[in-house]
């Protein structure tokens, strides 16, 4: 069982729209951060409610991963 998924179902998946994309990722200790993304290549991480954040590995392989799929998303915003 992924406790992860079970306690936070929605990590991991963009969603959103051409004015916000928003991700949840989990952190080593089990708190949820918000991502937010707006076509500026960047992520923005809501963290405001943590003193410290513990990201492994895979925590920043998923934030890459995101940020490519909005920026697919963006690009494709943009053509059409």
């Amino acid at each position: 069982m992924d406790i992860e998924k079970e306690l936070f179902p929605e990590k991991d998946k963009l969603k959103g729209d051409k004015d916000e994309l928003t991700s949840i990722i989990v952190d080593e200790d089990l708190d949820p951060i918000k991502c937010y993304f707006y076509g500026d290549g960047l992520v923005h991480l809501d963290i405001e409610q943590y003193s410290e954040i513990v990201l492994n590995k895979q925590n920043l392989n998923t934030l890459r991963n995101l940020l490519s799929k909005a920026e697919k998303f963006y690009r494709e915003q943009e053509s059409l």
